[in-house]
């Protein structure tokens, strides 16, 4: 889920640079937070600049605005670009922002509504004519341990050796459904609500796989989360299968697990919220834990006082695991 960021950002030169490339007045501009991007809401006219963090593709951000653009053409359910930019804009210092139409998010989950839109999302073929990337979360994993690690008393090598298992096990695996359009980042978190009806946001995911990978994070809610089991219940009524029975999901939930911890590795030098319980995190995972809550109310009173570690980049020596007294996870 976006972590809010602790401050509003005091530097605004890249927002009044965006805004004022479309002719837009950015003084009212809210900050509504900072994750993989940089979210400002701007009430007049209501729309939303997305900046993105680093210096990123203009290709990929151009693409996916494409894909975006194609799947409001076919009427699904998605939220859409501000008809006021045809393209993403690179601002002068290498960020990139896009426009969307803002929107407000649900009072609370509609989990039985969420299920049938992304059951809706699977069903639609990748549009001819744009070539979106293959999923390949142990790449993705991968890449972000190569640069950074944190300093939590686990050595980073225990990470790469289940990764690279995990990829092997699942190259050749046989899932119930066929490859198809995954939109990468799928859950409650990027639900919005437009004209009354639920859309998802946040395409910057956006690849070819299958599609368990969008099913896992609802399924995983009841026990990362501590959320009610009727939640998933009714996602799977909306959606009509249940990832959890499927072959190889032990497996591509535990790939699931490790992209969002990766994830959350890559944001936290910058958002110091996105950190908290990481290595509370780690540790489950090295012992295999498939049960404790990451969020919620029983994970933050499990927390004692701010976590703080610092962020080792790729060139400094692997620390020595003390930890734990095996070099890598025990599965079953």
């Amino acid at each position: 889920m976006p972590v809010p960021s602790q401050r509003i950002p005091d530097e605004r030169r890249d927002l009044q640079e965006a805004c004022r490339a479309v002719g837009l007045d950015p003084r009212e501009a809210r900050h509504v937070r900072t994750h993989s991007n940089e979210i400002w809401l701007l009430p007049r006219p209501a729309l939303v600049v997305r900046l993105s963090m680093d210096h990123h593709d203009v290709s990929a951000a151009t693409r996916m605005v494409r894909l975006v653009r194609w799947l409001c053409e076919q009427d699904l359910p998605v939220a859409e670009p501000w008809p006021g930019s045809s393209a993403p804009l690179v601002l002068s210092g290498g960020r990139i922002a896009t426009y969307w139409r803002g929107l407000t998010v649900p009072e609370a989950p509609d989990y039985r509504a969420f299920g049938s839109l992304m059951r809706r999302l699977h069903d639609v073929a990748p549009p001819p004519g744009l070539s979106l990337p293959e999923l390949d979360p142990v790449a993705a994993a991968a890449e972000i341990l190569d640069e950074e690690w944190p300093d939590c008393g686990l050595d980073r090598r225990f990470v790469a050796d289940r990764l690279a298992e995990l990829g092997a096990q699942l190259r050749s695996a046989p899932l119930p459904l066929s490859r198809g359009l995954v939109h990468g980042d799928a859950h409650v978190g990027n639900l919005l609500v437009d004209r009354g009806r639920l859309v998802m946001g946040d395409w910057d995911s956006a690849c070819v796989g299958t599609p368990a990978w969008d099913l896992i994070p609802t399924a995983l809610e009841p026990q990362r989360w501590a959320r009610p089991r009727t939640s998933y219940r009714a996602f799977v009524e909306g959606y009509g299968q249940d990832v959890t029975t499927w072959p190889y999901y032990r497996e591509l939930r535990e790939l699931v697990e490790w992209r969002r911890i990766t994830e959350r590795i890559r944001v936290a030098g910058r958002v110091p919220r996105a950190g908290r319980n990481l290595c509370r995190h780690l540790h489950t995972m090295y012992a295999d834990d498939l049960d404790t809550p990451w969020y919620g109310p029983e994970a933050e009173a499990a927390a004692r006082g701010p976590q703080t570690f610092s962020i080792r980049r790729a060139s400094s020596p692997p620390a020595p695991s003390t930890s734990a007294p095996h070099s890598s996870p025990p599965h079953s």
